[in-house]
Order: structure tokens, then C-alpha cells, then sequence
């Protein structure tokens, strides 16, 4: 995921983050596990899935399917 637009899903915990990357790992999307700060995940601490942007409407579905809930979503610093 180096030069392409990065975004992110937040999660309430790392197990749920650590589930959605095998989920997208399934569907054969890139992704890796991130501590979010305080200020992105606005209670503190929380975790997230790095993807690829292009990909944000199959990682919406594939984690809908999977029943894992994002918080959020983000490129950049930017919600979206």
C-alpha cells in the first residue's frame, strides 16, 4: 500500500480489527491492522484496517457480510 491512497476502517477493539483483516485477507484485499490515536477514534484509543481507498466499497461489504462493525471510515485524517 505504498504510493496509493490509504484509508481506514476503525474498530472497537483489536480482536474485531484483527478479524476484519482476516476477512478482507479472504477476499484477497490488502490490508493491515493500526493503533488509531485518540484524536481519530474520538474515546481514546481504539484500532483500525489500513486498505487500499479504491477498495472502500468491497471492504464495506465484505466486513458487512463478515457482521464486523466499523466505527468509521477515513482517508487520511478526513472521515468519510
Amino acid at each position: 500500500m505504498n504510493s496509493m491512497l490509504v484509508c481506514t476502517a476503525s474498530m472497537a477493539s483489536q480482536t474485531y480489527a484483527l478479524k476484519a483483516q482476516k476477512a478482507l485477507s479472504g477476499a484477497a484485499i490488502p490490508s493491515r491492522v493500526v493503533r488509531l490515536d485518540g484524536a481519530k477514534s474520538k474515546k481514546g484509543c481504539s484500532f483500525g484496517v489500513e486498505f487500499p481507498c479504491g477498495q472502500k466499497r468491497n471492504v464495506e461489504n465484505v466486513l458487512s457480510s463478515a457482521r464486523i462493525r466499523v466505527k468509521h471510515y477515513y482517508q487520511g485524517d478526513v472521515e468519510i
